[in-house]
């Protein structure tokens, strides 16, 4: 039986809300690199985790 990651679980909620922070922040601003900055800081943690856990 596999065990729930907390971890896991929480850096993908934190991915899905980068996104969808920044797809409002698009409709409503100009400021594109500022929320390109934001997607590409943001969503990358998901990435590492699953690394982590690969490692293992």
């Amino acid at each position: 039986m596999k065990r729930d990651n907390i971890v896991q679980e929480k850096s993908y909620a934190f991915a899905l809300e980068i996104l969808r922070i920044a797809k409002n922040l698009r409709a409503e601003s100009t400021d594109r690199v500022l929320i390109n900055q934001l997607v590409r800081s943001g969503v990358p943690v998901g990435a590492n985790v699953e690394e982590a856990i690969g490692a293992q």
